[in-house]
């Protein structure tokens, strides 16, 4: 089946949303500190630290159980048997990727070979070999053998594929720190295409090696201080990293309707552009380039769109060339619309940030609620609107961004549909 913009077919639904991380065991948890500005960036104990440069994040405690999540909790004691022998020998990232996309699914029926996965993420496995490399150099006799395929980045999409039984399209796609969109706009396309009835995104949780911190603070993208960097705020002083998995069911809305299922909101078009440069280099012209395009794929204008949920990181250079390009984009609009930035509760999750954007917005779409800055954190933003308590409006069209080193430029657009506003994560 091809792609007809006319045809219900082509309206994608999110039927599904799953987060497990630092800011909560799932989506309900999230969604209470977005709705109240309730930021999980903690002063890292020393322990806690990969490196003695990073003292403030989001990170998962050394203690963290996957079993304590939304997703595992859900299982009956067959099934968690059963999730972990397939888990066994996986690491906390892993298993916050597989509690995500088990309350994503929830108890959604789909024929394996109609449910896709996709895995936005690279790199995902650096910590864990930056480990067994510590073990080789000590007794190079004795590497596990199963780093031969746990290493890879396709291990992640393979497992979470067994896990909920997805026989249709799966697959891993990677852009930075925009990942996690791309994943989107890629089962976006899959689904538009007839490739699937319904699909799984995923924003993989990344952690990484002590080289990669430490490279990324040497490069003044990290943030070093002792108090967090807020986004869009004077100073900009690097990122602050949020450990987290995040996953989102997407379903054409023909078979979402033959089965009865209630959407969050229409996932109504995405682009992806590349800026062309291998540096860490933000490209306004880019980012507004993304935004103009994923508004056209769904067939809408800048001045339908009510409130932007920011990529705004922290950094000084990435966070003035994301505020300029939408300024550039809506024009004398601009002080109509809403502005959010899910970091500066969550954190960066880096490659799982597009995925906690998208569930940020569709949340927002649903439950008609403004998610406020957190009070130390609140910006001054120059013609957009920021909440700074809780707050209500009629949101009927979200854009989020999410951009990535290299020229990665990611943007999706939503849409609003008509449901209950109080509605819960654990909906059916």
């Amino acid at each position: 089946m091809g792609y007809r913009a006319d045809s219900e077919a082509s309206r994608i639904h999110i039927t599904g949303l799953g987060f497990a991380g630092a800011a909560g065991g799932g989506v309900d948890a999230l969604a209470r500190r977005l709705e109240t500005g309730e930021s999980a960036i903690q002063l890292l104990p020393p322990e806690w630290r990969p490196v003695p440069a990073l003292q403030v994040g989001a990170l998962l405690p050394p203690d963290w159980s996957w079993r304590d999540t939304t997703g595992a909790k859900a299982l009956d004691a067959e099934a968690l048997a059963a999730a972990e022998r397939l888990l066994r020998g996986g690491d906390a990232p892993l298993r916050a990727d597989a509690a995500a996309v088990l309350e994503a699914k929830g108890s959604a029926a789909i024929a394996p070979e109609r449910l896709g996965l996709v895995v936005g993420g690279s790199n995902l496995a650096h910590a864990l070999l930056a480990q067994e490399l510590a073990r080789f150099q000590s007794n190079p006799a004795h590497v596990n053998p199963r780093i031969g395929f746990h290493g890879l980045d396709t291990h992640v999409a393979a497992t979470l594929a067994a896990l909920v039984q997805a026989k249709g399209p799966v697959l891993n796609v990677a852009a930075a720190a925009a990942s996690g969109a791309a994943a989107a706009v890629t089962a976006l396309d899959l689904l538009r295409a007839g490739r699937c009835d319904a699909c799984l995104v995923v924003g993989a949780m990344q952690r990484l090696s002590q080289v990669d911190w430490q490279a990324l603070a040497g490069l003044g993208a990290l943030n070093v201080s002792d108090v967090p960097a807020w986004p869009c705020t004077e100073g900009g002083g690097g990122f602050t990293p949020g450990e987290g998995a995040a996953c989102v069911l997407l379903e054409r809305a023909d078979h979402a309707r033959q089965r009865g299922a209630t959407a969050w909101a229409e996932l109504a078009g995405g682009a992806l552009v590349s800026g062309a440069d291998p540096l860490p280099h933000p490209c306004r012209a880019d980012e507004v380039r993304a935004m103009a395009l994923a508004l056209a794929d769904a067939g809408l204008a800048p001045g339908q769109v009510d409130l932007v949920v920011l990529h705004a990181t922290g950094t000084a250079r990435g966070d003035a060339a994301e505020l300029g390009a939408v300024a550039d984009l809506f024009g004398p609009g601009l002080d109509r619309v809403w502005a959010t930035a899910p970091k500066a509760i969550a954190g960066h999750g880096l490659t799982s940030a597009g995925v906690v954007g998208l569930i940020a917005a569709a949340l927002m779409l649903a439950r008609g609620r403004i998610h406020p800055w957190p009070t130390a954190g609140v910006p001054k933003l120059s013609g957009l609107r920021v909440a700074t308590g809780p707050a209500n409006a009629a949101l009927h069209c979200v854009i989020t961004n999410a951009f990535g080193f290299g020229g990665f430029n990611a943007c999706l657009a939503l849409r609003s549909l008509p449901f209950h506003t109080e509605r819960t994560a654990d909906t059916p």
